[in-house]
């Protein structure tokens, strides 16, 4: 139960970052929608008093009375104004990284400049006289202009130092999965900060724009030049790495893969009495050994990878270390296994040929009582003759029989050196204690055992 509310926690704690990241992204949209309808009408307003001062223009040539020439002001001061707050809007798209900031932020600007150009020369052909306050208002104008340009070029550089901080903290990965995840990510932001060369193009076409001084800016672009190609030469030196720790982990954990599945196998194995086929066992090993000569080549070419990663002092190198680490205790223990295998094929072989013997002993033993029992009856009836006959072959089997002691002796001797495989079986439990003899060395957390000089007992 508190597993499953940890989960409803997490899926709720996740629902409420994606609820927010959508109502960010709507709120980022309805203002790219607001820029593009008020936009709109700021041209149509600056169209209408360009239209107007033409005019008006034409009658000053004409010599004639001007017409509504108060207008094309209040028309300029209306543009003026939704200009202003086009730009609040826009730095708010740049603020959230809205992907159309940066064109909505030039629509604005191109109004900026058609209206500081429809100012100039209404104050110039039709505002005689009041060049001063003119000069005021196309001052103000300029430095809103500056001041945007300016903070634009402020976010470039803290964009470049968050992504240096972020490449400089990144982490590498401990297994194939979080290795990719990182690939995957970094290459997703090297090719933003390569696409980002542009922005700093246009930050740089923009100081033509700047109508005070320029010396501050320059000193922000140059910084922001520097920044960049360290920022571009951290990120191409961090894919690299992570490209060539990707393909070492990638074919450490495919052989790593391979012998854990070869050790599954083998260890689930039944080596109980129940399994009397030694022989598909055999080969089954052969073909193992066949496999391992082929994996070892392969395995000190990963390790011979990893070495050199090392010694390259590779960042990720904690994690080199530990697929390295891991290949070699995999490796060893595999060949350990082989050891047991083989002791185990020994053994089960030996096991099973001693029952076979047995069993062939009874059946002799039990067709010789049969054929003694028929052929040595108390018959009263019997000659001389046919009764020293039978004395004749008693004496002959007496001497069989004493020669097949012998190997009834060998069998005795034998039983003490096979090793019991009924306690391997589910279906027989040991009483009590059993001795048990390694027949590899093996060590794990605070396990450790050490291969036996002798097999006397079950073992595995």
């Amino acid at each position: 139960m508190s597993a499953l509310l940890r989960s409803c926690g997490t899926l709720g704690g996740r629902s409420s970052v994606l609820q927010g990241i959508s109502v960010g992204l709507e709120r980022l949209q309805r203002i790219v929608s607001k820029l593009q309808m008020e936009s709109g009408l700021c041209e149509e307003q600056l169209n209408q008093a360009d239209a107007l001062l033409q005019t008006n223009i034409r009658l000053l040539n004409a010599g004639k009375p001007l017409q509504r020439a108060a207008d094309i002001e209040r028309d300029l001061d209306k543009a003026d104004s939704m200009i202003r707050i086009l730009f609040n809007d826009v730095q708010a798209l740049k603020d959230g990284r809205h992907p159309q900031g940066e064109q909505m932020y030039r629509r604005v600007y191109r109004l900026h400049e058609r209206l500081v150009a429809i100012r100039t020369e209404y104050n110039l052909r039709i505002k005689s006289g009041a060049s001063q306050v003119t000069h005021v208002t196309q001052q103000s104008v300029r430095q809103d202009v500056d001041e945007v340009t300016l903070r634009y070029l402020q976010d470039l550089l803290g964009w470049v130092e968050e992504n240096q901080k972020r490449i400089n903290s990144a982490e590498w990965g401990s297994d194939l999965p979080s290795v990719e995840s990182q690939l995957g990510s970094h290459r997703g932001l090297h090719q933003s900060i390569n696409e980002f060369r542009s922005k700093i193009e246009r930050a740089r076409a923009d100081e033509a724009h700047m109508s005070g001084t320029r010396g501050n800016y320059q000193e922000y672009l140059g910084k922001l030049d520097l920044l960049y190609a360290k920022l571009l030469n951290s990120s191409k030196a961090r894919l690299r790495n992570l490209e060539s720790l990707h393909a070492f982990v990638a074919a450490a954990t495919k052989e790593l893969m391979w012998l854990n599945d070869k050790e599954e196998e083998e260890v689930n194995f039944d080596w109980s009495d129940r399994n009397t086929n030694m022989t598909s066992k055999k080969d089954n090993y052969s073909g193992l050994m066949r496999e391992l000569e082929l994996k070892e080549k392969k395995i000190k070419e990963i390790q011979s990878t990893g070495d050199r990663l090392l010694r390259e002092d590779h960042p990720g190198k904690s994690t080199v270390e530990a697929f390295q680490a891991a290949l070699q205790t995999q490796w060893s223990w595999m060949l350990q296994l082989c050891c047991c295998i083989e002791a185990h094929l020994k053994e089960n072989t030996a096991y099973f040929q001693f029952f076979a013997d047995i069993k062939e002993s009874e059946e002799h033993l039990r067709k010789l009582q049969e054929n003694m029992r028929r052929k040595y009856t108390c018959d009263r009836s019997i000659t001389v003759t046919r009764l020293e006959d039978l004395v004749q072959d008693i004496m002959d089997e007496k001497e069989q029989l004493t020669e097949y002691k012998g190997q009834i002796s060998g069998l005795s001797k034998r039983a003490k050196t096979i090793v019991q495989l009924k306690p391997r079986n589910p279906a027989n439990p040991p009483k009590g204690q059993q001795p048990v003899q390694a027949v590899c060395d093996y060590k794990q957390m605070e396990v450790r055992t050490a291969m036996a000089p002798g097999l006397l007992g079950p073992h595995w």
